[in-house]
């Protein structure tokens, strides 16, 4: 089974058995919030995976280097790139306040 496969299956079971939030894809104070939760594993604690997968991918020296030399080369990506960090810092900072506050 591919990995396309097992997401589509994933997304035509998720309803089905209700693993899925109907409140939207943000929580009660604008942050992005996961949809898909399990019985043993809380909808939070797979949003704070993804939140530590994208730190330690994407805040690791090799990526860095790659962006860097990337927004160099290409000035228009460098501009989109900048936006796309801009927004990612505000992401963290907003879920990390949203947290702190429960």
């Amino acid at each position: 089974m591919s990995l396309t496969e097992s997401g589509l299956d994933l997304h035509r079971e998720a309803p089905e058995r209700g693993r899925l939030n109907g409140n939207g894809l943000m929580d009660g104070d604008g942050v992005q919030a996961s949809t898909l939760g399990c019985p043993d594993l809380p909808r939070e604690e797979i949003f704070a995976a993804f939140e530590t997968f994208y730190r330690r991918f994407y805040f690791r020296r090799r990526k860095m280097l790659a962006l860097g030399a990337e927004m160099l080369r290409d000035p228009a990506m460098g501009r989109r790139r900048l936006r796309e960090g801009r927004d990612f810092l505000r992401f963290l900072s907003r879920r990390r306040g949203s947290h702190q506050r429960l």
